[in-house]
């Protein structure tokens, strides 16, 4: 169970890696290429997430998964707000690779934490349930 965290942990990692190098990018082949790293490690939270929400709110997982997928819309229009912060290049001199870097160093500070606080309840089921679950599935036939 603890796996699901560590998975999540290093996709966030690398997630976070690749978000700062795409805010030193020099050529458009580097920024295509750690985007693609980016959806390929974004591809991998809502299953473990899911997984974990589930097994850590057992019947209201339901109500869990909800305000998690909520959150997600939240962050979408977020970061259009906070984009604008950005879009003036008067501000200090920032421009759009600010942004990036700021973003992944935050993942980066995040990834320990994470680590060290998120637990995974592990569902137990009786042996009743596991018997009753075994005898309700079909018997196979042996083809001769």
């Amino acid at each position: 169970m603890k796996s699901r965290v560590r998975v999540l942990g290093a996709s966030l990692f690398v997630l976070s890696v690749a978000q700062i190098l795409t805010g030193m990018v020099s050529s458009y082949i580097q920024l295509v290429i750690l985007r693609c790293i980016i959806g390929a490690c974004e591809g991998a939270f809502q299953p473990i997430t899911g997984a974990i929400i589930s097994s850590n709110f057992g019947s209201a997982s339901s109500r869990g998964m909800s305000i998690f997928n909520w959150g997600i819309y939240l962050g979408y229009s977020l970061a259009y707000q906070f984009s604008k912060l950005f879009e003036v290049e008067h501000i200090c001199g920032f421009d759009w690779r600010v942004a990036y870097m700021i973003s992944g160093g935050v993942g980066v500070v995040i990834v320990p934490g994470m680590l060290l606080l998120v637990k995974v309840r592990r569902i137990w089921y009786s042996r009743e349930s596991r018997l009753e679950t075994h005898k309700s599935l079909p018997k196979m036939s042996k083809k001769t």
